[in-house]
């Protein structure tokens, strides 16, 4: 149970089923099947759509992540798919991928291809977006910008995440200190692969573990989202 929530995939993971809990998202959904499950760890659903998480915590030996070492992973493949059903992919790490995570904030600032290529896309990140435009990733420019339009990039400190889970948790979950009770929700989450879990689904689960959610009657209210939880990132503590 604690391995789970010490790994860095497990970390990652149980920080949304918090979310959850908190009021910032309505359900997690870990190992979905089928076409959901294309390259993703679990599926995250807020009132502003869905997300999909692919995590890798690291690339080999490397201290980045690039277009080639993402091709070699099936990342490109994967965010095909849930792009075109609509759906944000995110890909997250412990080691950056900067000129991706550029490209498709700058991309979404775009109004279409040809402005992004005129007004946005510089030179260091030609070669970037020309490697995704190649036959061997998307076949064009335009199909490329429409693929990093639905690409999120993260990468986190692997302690952080556990920390900030610990104090999240502690504010949200009874019965037992904040990383024990991550650990717990972790476990939880593993034995219910394929089950999409919103707020009470968890809350009906808890017990199992001798936790139970934290109401106002313990004297902190929790039935809206932390101020420091949002969709796709925290603010650090």
């Amino acid at each position: 149970m604690d391995k789970f929530g010490n790994r860095y995939e497990g970390a990652w993971t149980i920080r949304h089923a918090l979310y959850v809990l908190l009021g910032a998202g309505t359900s997690i959904t870990l190992e979905p099947g089928g076409p959901l499950g294309d390259g993703a760890e679990f599926v995250y659903r807020h009132d502003g759509g869905t997300e999909v998480h692919q995590v890798k915590r690291q690339n080999r030996n490397a201290n980045s992540w690039n277009v080639a070492s993402l091709r070699d992973k099936g990342i490109w493949g994967h965010l095909r798919s849930h792009v075109d059903a609509g759906r944000t992919f995110h890909f997250v790490s412990l080691v950056p991928a900067r000129a991706l995570d550029e490209l498709s904030d700058r991309v979404r600032r775009s109004d279409d291809v040809t402005s992004f290529e005129t007004e946005w896309l510089t030179d260091e990140l030609r070669g970037p977006f020309d490697a995704l435009a190649a036959t061997d990733v998307y076949g064009s420019a335009t199909e490329a910008w429409r693929m990093l339009r639905g690409l999120r990039v993260e990468w986190h400190n692997e302690q952080e995440i556990v920390n900030i889970n610990a104090v999240l948790a502690e504010q949200i979950l009874a019965r037992a200190p904040g990383r024990l009770a991550a650990a717990g929700l972790g476990d939880l989450l593993l034995n219910n692969p394929g089950t999409t879990l919103d707020a009470p689904a968890i809350t009906a689960r808890l017990a199992q573990y001798g936790l139970r959610r934290v109401t106002r009657v313990d004297g902190r209210a929790v039935d809206g989202p932390h101020p420091g939880a949002r969709h796709h990132r925290v603010a650090p503590f």
